[in-house]
């Protein structure tokens, strides 16, 4: 029966008072006087796996300078932020003292309160300032886009790797609410220009490549084409996530028409060209003897890396940037998809799930709509908010 587990730490029953509300019952007056309360910091949470990243609603805190073991986080989350296939958010597990989802709410060096058992930390039960939160799961990422030049936006749950909603589809929360999210994180990215082949240098200033378009007697001229390194770090709860995309951007243009590339649709033309296109594919062909300038971004390969949130790891991040020289050496020496990027202290790879891949490489973007990732935002719930 319910009312007959203790709370860890404490002679306090756990009871359901109401349906999913659950409240701790003291067994007396006197036990009530032995259990003040103090406003701590959280230092760590405890890491459950790797790979995908998860931790479990226990975490220390320090109190009048002295760090705890791991403590539950006794806090409610709101009624359906953020159900999934394993738990809903008002799932309490009565034994450990934790509802199963309260982690979503907190993070590294949130102020909190804690409640105490003489002197010793035995449970959080919310945040210092006594302002509920809301679990945070979501991100908006926009960019823009090719065919045609436009600024779009999607959303992705973070916990299971998985889209929410659809491309430019103004999500709201379970409730109904809008996602709050306002806060804008910008990615650093820089690029890195590739060198000239040593064959056909630049006569017009830029670089010169050429390519025999298969099956047509025709020359693609590649005069400018820069590799591209992008990387955004974005908290999300205690969570803080690291996408590394490695992408090349190439201005073109057809020398003497035939079709713009020797796989349909990874050309796409700027406006004004003369041409037409020919199925829906993205295939367009310009006119005969004409010079049509093209333009293409082109994904060569993405990761995305986790680490627990603290501002010592964020910072280390930021002083410590994976290179666009190096990216584009790792891809180009074969290391390929999995081995782009760099690993980064206490941070660890995150297998991509179908959708996700589906989501950078085929669904969303297919090969006309490829998104330029310079200058690509992404946007959270503020946590302090």
């Amino acid at each position: 029966m319910a009312d007959k587990i203790l709370f860890p730490g404490t002679e306090m029953k756990v009871i359901e008072k109401y349906p999913d509300s659950w409240r701790l019952d003291h067994p007396d007056f006197g036990d009530v006087r032995k259990t003040p309360y103090a406003k701590g910091v959280i230092k760590e949470f405890k890491k459950l796996t790797d790979d995908p990243l998860t931790v479990a609603p226990l975490v220390k805190v320090e109190v009048d300078g002295q760090e705890s073991d791991f403590i539950p986080l006794f806090s409610c989350p709101k009624l359906q932020y953020w159900d999934d296939a394993t738990y809903k958010a008002k799932d309490f597990n009565q034994e450990k003292g934790y509802y199963e989802k309260a982690w979503m709410s907190f993070r590294g060096e949130d102020e909190v309160a804690v409640m105490l058992k003489e002197s010793v930390p035995v449970a959080v039960v919310g945040l210092a300032d006594g302002k509920p939160k809301i679990g945070e799961d979501i991100i908006k990422i926009q960019t823009s886009f090719m065919n045609p030049v436009a600024t779009k936006f999607f959303h992705l749950r973070c916990s299971t790797q998985e889209l929410y909603g659809g491309l430019d589809i103004a999500k709201t929360g379970p409730d109904g609410v809008a996602l709050g999210l306002t806060e804008e994180i910008e990615p650093f990215s820089e690029y890195w220009h590739q060198p000239a082949p040593e064959l056909y240098p630049s006569t017009g200033g830029g670089l010169v490549d050429y390519v025999r378009l298969k099956g047509y007697p025709s020359y693609r001229v590649a005069r400018d084409y820069k590799d591209y390194y992008t990387e955004a770090i974005v908290p999300v709860g205690p969570i803080l996530f690291i996408f590394q995309i490695f992408w090349a951007h190439r201005w073109l243009f057809s020398e003497t028409g035939g079709t713009p590339g020797d796989s349909p649709g990874h050309w796409e033309p700027l406006g004004g060209s003369s041409g037409i296109w020919v199925n829906d594919s993205g295939v367009f062909v310009p006119t005969a003897g004409t010079q049509v300038e093209t333009i293409s971004f082109n994904l060569s390969g993405l990761k995305l890396r986790a680490g627990i949130y603290s501002k010592e790891l964020y910072d280390y991040i930021i002083n410590n940037r994976y290179s666009p020289s190096q990216a584009y050496a790792d891809w180009y020496a074969g290391s390929g998809w999995n081995l782009l990027g760099t690993p980064y202290d206490n941070t660890y790879s995150q297998a991509w799930g179908d959708e996700l891949k589906d989501l950078f490489l085929y669904t969303l973007f297919n090969w006309t709509n490829y998104p330029g990732w310079s200058d690509a935002k992404f946007y959270v719930r503020p946590h302090n908010g």
